[in-house]
């Protein structure tokens, strides 16, 4: 596989930058893994096929952007000739007494690096990628925190004392939308905006500045509905960021 074919895989245009040929290995990957038809067979083989030729053009492609950066840093680093030649002579040093013998190991771990994507033995499913770069106020543990603070501030309009109260409504939007506003920018930050802009749209009509007129009942059933909203909008963030 020549390196032209390996960006075609990738479906990305030849160029530096590893940065831009890891999201482009991401991207191929959550499209290809065989794991999303576990019941279809013909599918699940013609994605492993797939998902293992990806895995060795993205090998042999981040290889060959490795050791063209080494080459430049390593030019960069160089003097000039004139300087080079300018140089005085090292006096000759005195011959050291001769070492014993040592036992030298070949290095072939750029051999495994290469290998992790391009043997055919490889099973797909076993592939490892890349960290994620999901900044860490978005990660799906405090989104869910998030969520869980403003499906309970909703619930507990239905155990309060007094549900009608003014101040009730005010502590329970309080909670709730400061809440929603956070899950709404980690949502953003994690690349899925749709949840983050219905979170968002679920905030602002929860604040307690220009509170949204409704009824108590009408309070009951929205603050029914939320919770088990949230619930599916959290699956649907946590499908897409694997």
């Amino acid at each position: 596989m020549d390196p032209e074919e390996c960006w075609q895989l990738l479906e990305l245009e030849p160029g530096p930058g590893l940065g831009r040929l890891k999201r482009a290995y991401r991207e191929q990957a959550k499209i290809w893994h065989p794991d999303r038809f576990p019941y279809d067979e013909t599918l699940r083989s013609q994605c492993t096929e797939r998902m293992r030729q990806v895995n060795g053009a993205y090998a042999l492609l981040r290889a060959q952007l490795e050791a063209e950066e080494a080459v430049s840093t390593i030019t960069e680093a160089a003097p000039e000739p004139r300087a080079r030649e300018r140089e005085p002579e090292p006096e000759p040093e005195p011959e050291p007494e001769p070492e014993p013998e040592r036992e030298w190991v070949k290095d072939t771990a750029w051999k495994d690096r290469l290998g992790k994507g391009w043997s055919p033995d490889r099973s797909p499913e076993a592939f490892v990628p890349e960290p994620d770069d999901t900044p860490a106020f978005a990660s799906m543990g405090k989104i869910a925190v998030a969520f869980a603070a403003a499906g309970m501030a909703l619930v507990s309009l239905f155990f309060v004392p007094n549900p009608s109260s003014v101040l009730t409504g005010q502590v329970m939007r309080l909670i709730a939308s400061p809440a929603l506003a956070y899950g709404a920018v980690a949502c953003a930050a994690r690349g899925v905006w749709e949840a983050g802009l219905g979170i968002g749209l679920l905030a602002l009509a929860l604040n307690p500045v220009l509170p949204m007129p409704m009824s108590l009942e009408d309070w009951r059933l929205f603050n029914l509905v939320t919770p088990i909203m949230l619930i599916g909008i959290f699956l649907h963030v946590a499908k897409r960021s694997t």
